[in-house]
């Protein structure tokens, strides 16, 4: 979650949460908290699963799942959010898409 300037999670239409997460992208979130975002890093890799994954995902230890971490840095340089999900290679698609215009009015 989005902390604020205390440590504590923030709450309400513009912030980082749960209830928020499942009606807006995160980018959507981020431009609603005026956050302006300078670059995105983001890694995809295959990692052997854990028991702890194992059971969350409902597959066999040592079995391979995605691993994505994604670290979200504003245009001053600080990091505003940093994301790592695992996912199954079998429910997993992968779409991206690159666009050299700002459609952005």
């Amino acid at each position: 979650e989005t902390l604020n300037d205390k440590g504590a999670a923030k709450a309400g239409p513009q912030a980082m949460n749960r209830k928020n997460l499942k009606t807006q992208t995160r980018l959507e979130i981020f431009r609603a908290m005026g956050i302006k975002l300078a670059e995105v890093d983001q890694v995809l890799n295959a990692v052997a699963a854990t028991a702890e994954v194992a059971q969350a995902l409902n597959m066999t230890v040592g079995a391979p799942v995605l691993s994505l971490t994604r670290t979200y840095i504003d245009s001053e340089g600080r990091v505003v959010d940093h994301l790592v999900g695992l996912y199954r290679p079998d429910r997993f698609e992968y779409h991206m898409h690159l666009s050299t215009l700002d459609r952005r009015k």
